[in-house]
């Protein structure tokens, strides 16, 4: 076991719900959606070789309107001199409904509302 605990230590890559990035969406009430990590991820490394780490994200830079909570969007692996050690889901973090005449009504007239009070 004392050599398990003085070689080898254990690297967290990313927690569930950290922020991979913010996407564009196309058609949407919202203009943008934030892409989490679905799951935790990490190893068990060699000492020494975490800096040998890679991250590799496969993600569209934007999307379209509908897009729902927890709807994966692309993955994530981390590698370590090319040996795949860690992989998750990129999932939404929020609903975002397709825009249509009536939202777009309701939004012009709040924006209105605002500006005038």
């Amino acid at each position: 076991m004392d050599y398990g605990f003085s070689n080898y230590s254990y690297k967290e890559f990313g927690k569930t719900g950290d922020v991979v990035k913010s996407l564009v969406v196309n058609k949407g009430i919202n203009t943008s959606v934030d892409a989490v990590l679905e799951n935790s991820c990490g190893a068990l490394v060699k000492k020494g070789e975490d800096k040998n780490l890679t991250q590799d994200i496969h993600l569209d830079d934007t999307i379209s309107a509908p897009v729902t909570k927890g709807q994966k969007l692309g993955e994530v692996s981390y590698s370590i001199n090319g040996e795949i050690v860690g992989q998750s889901n990129i999932i939404a973090s929020e609903d975002v409904k397709k825009i249509s005449l009536w939202n777009m009504t309701t939004y012009l007239y709040e924006t209105w509302y605002k500006l005038i009070r």
